[in-house]
């Protein structure tokens, strides 16, 4: 072959590729860990744009687990960016010099270790659900594989058996119950006061709530909350139902103990607007200091909440 040929192959393959990386920069994956709490978005000259958090995922009291799930979500999204790349960067070179169009790469996970290969599975399963992100579902397989007797791991196994045969969500309220004790306990207590139905967002927003001791009514578990983000919407079944007990079981007065983020806000005003024509009480828990906090260690937003929920004396 001339060498002039070669050099001038050589030198427009170094153009093209200069090019492919300028236009690598601009395009990105995702990647996502804990089942979408920590979503990692990479460029593709291999930079971290951006990395989202779920509110529900920030506890200061766990700053671990934080860091586990960004971890993985950060190293799952430079693994995709990579992948990419080096598609990307082999269509130049595939023998007739043409440069292929390829789609973005979907995102990977991370490749695990020789040694962790039978516990893939298991892994896997584990980092999906909420709070556990890949390196500490990594500890908690390789603490149940390490156990002589396993006991830990038939104790587990039986949990998710009972789990998946006997455990449901109250098809009144929502609330974590039995098939044997359906509707739940709460909804079927004399004792409680059917006038008054406190909605939450979630089943495990009534625990604490009945830990307080100052409420006696029934409850009502949205499931949800309207987040266009999540395609969690105003198309909700669990609103059909509140309106519907409402309306059958003489509510006289709703409280929305929901959360104070922006979706939350969002919720409680379609609901507000939504319950409004059936002529029902709507309340929504007061926002203000927490009991033993001062002022000095309170941020802006909640002094400004306690300033407009002041009460007379």
């Amino acid at each position: 072959m001339n060498i002039m040929k070669m050099m001038k192959q050589a030198a427009d393959l170094q153009r093209r590729m200069q090019e492919k990386q300028e236009a690598l920069a601009g395009r990105t994956v995702e990647f996502s860990s804990g089942g979408g709490m920590v979503t990692a978005t990479a460029r593709g000259d291999l930079t971290i744009e951006r990395i989202r958090i779920d509110p529900k995922v920030v506890d200061p009291s766990d700053v671990e687990m934080l860091e586990d799930l960004v971890t993985a979500a950060v190293a799952g999204a430079l693994s995709a960016a990579r992948e990419m790349a080096a598609r990307e960067m082999a269509a130049l070179t595939n023998g007739d010099g043409s440069s292929r169009r390829h789609e973005a790469a979907v995102p990977v996970r991370p490749r695990a270790f020789p040694m962790l290969e039978p516990l893939e599975p298991l892994i896997r399963a584990l980092a999906r659900l909420p709070g556990i992100g890949r390196r500490t579902a990594e500890r908690i397989a390789l603490r149940l594989a390490r156990e002589r007797n396993r006991a830990t791991a038939r104790e587990l196994a039986e949990a998710l058996r009972g789990l998946d045969e006997t455990i449901r969500l109250c098809s009144r309220c929502g609330a974590v119950t039995t098939s044997a004790e359906d509707p739940c306990r709460i909804c079927r207590d004399p004792r409680r006061d059917t006038r008054l139905l406190c909605v939450v967002e979630d089943p495990a927003d009534i625990e604490p709530i009945e830990k307080s001791g100052a409420f006696r009514g029934r409850y009502h578990a949205l499931l949800g909350k309207l987040s266009p983000m999540r395609g969690e919407s105003a198309g909700n079944p669990r609103f059909d139902d509140l309106r519907r007990r409402i309306a059958e079981e003489g509510i006289t007065e709703v409280i929305l103990a929901l959360n104070t983020d922006i979706e939350s806000d969002a919720t409680a005003a379609f609901l507000l607007e939504l319950l409004a024509p059936l002529g029902v009480r709507v309340t929504r828990l007061a926002v203000g200091l927490p009991a033993g906090s001062g002022i000095a260690y309170s941020d802006p937003v909640t002094l400004s909440a306690a300033l407009r929920g002041r009460q007379p004396m």
